[in-house]
């Protein structure tokens, strides 16, 4: 039982290249040959009349579209449901941005193929500032709105089929660039922070009145030495002196430090600052 599953299965994804039409088209084809090839042997084996023949060859005929129909509507019916299984398996429910599942497999092909064809690879990570603030203030239906607003923004903004957003869990983004240098990037995370205070969303339990974003960057021509881990450290490591810097900010990682290249707006209460720094920790 478990090899006809599989069987049927890798047929299935063999189907999922083909249209409808092409389906259509293939099941009627097989359901012709086969009924008439049924037909024949049978009038080889009792020797009808060559009359009886044809009309036999005409009612199978009939026969294998209504099969054919049959044959199709199972094939499409079971293409589709794995398409949306598929689909829902690497989606995030709430901001429709692919998952943390289908970020870790991405990031592991794009990272060879940067590694085989010596291209840049980025890696930037966002993360919602005080959204803890915002969710205990606001509630969290306004909280749900705030991510699905960031969301929509970063799935608007990308520009090539080699960029991905995802989102990764909670209130932290990442978006994923493929032979960009680091202006490049720095300019658009730049970008999306300011797009997303510009949405004027009050918070005033913010660093700005109004909701704000961080973001850490990592720009690397990966070697053969680089792992999935090692960049996402990295980016990790510049986000968090984006939060500890005073939020509302983008900076990058570059050689065992981080330095800031965009605008920003800083705390000026030190107390406030400290007790920033302990939450991020």
């Amino acid at each position: 039982m478990g090899f006809i599953n599989h069987l049927l299965r890798r047929v299935f994804i063999k189907f999922e290249v083909f249209s409808r039409v092409k389906i259509i088209i293939l099941c009627v084809v097989i359901s012709v040959i086969f009924s008439n090839l049924f037909w024949y042997l049978i009038h080889k084996s009792f020797q009808f009349s060559l009359d009886s023949y044809y009309v036999g060859v005409l009612f199978s005929t009939l026969i294998s579209f209504f099969i054919a129909y049959v044959m199709a509507y199972v094939i499409i019916s079971a293409v589709e449901e794995m398409r949306t299984l598929k689909k829902l398996a690497i989606i995030d429910n709430l901001s429709l941005l692919y998952n943390r599942r289908y970020f870790n497999d991405v990031f592991e092909r794009e990272l060879k193929r940067c590694k085989r064809d010596n291209k840049s690879l980025t890696l930037a990570i966002l993360d919602v500032d005080n959204f803890r603030k915002y969710n205990e203030k606001y509630g969290q239906g306004n909280g749900d709105n705030l991510l699905m607003d960031i969301a929509s923004i970063l799935k608007n903004s990308l520009k090539r089929p080699s960029d991905y957003v995802f989102r990764l869990g909670g209130e932290e983004f990442g978006m994923l660039f493929i032979d960009s240098n680091k202006e490049k990037s720095l300019d658009f995370a730049n970008f999306i922070r300011q797009q997303v205070e510009d949405l004027k969303i009050k918070h005033h339990a913010n660093v700005s009145e109004y909701c704000t974003v961080s973001a850490g960057i990592y720009v690397c021509y990966p070697d053969e030495d680089f792992t999935r881990e090692i960049i996402y450290n990295m980016a990790d490591k510049a986000l968090y002196s984006a939060k500890t810097s005073g939020k509302n900010r983008v900076e990058i990682f570059e050689d065992g430090t981080s330095s800031s290249k965009s605008s920003q707006q800083e705390t000026s209460d030190p107390e406030e600052q400290q007790q920033e720094q302990r939450e991020q920790e």
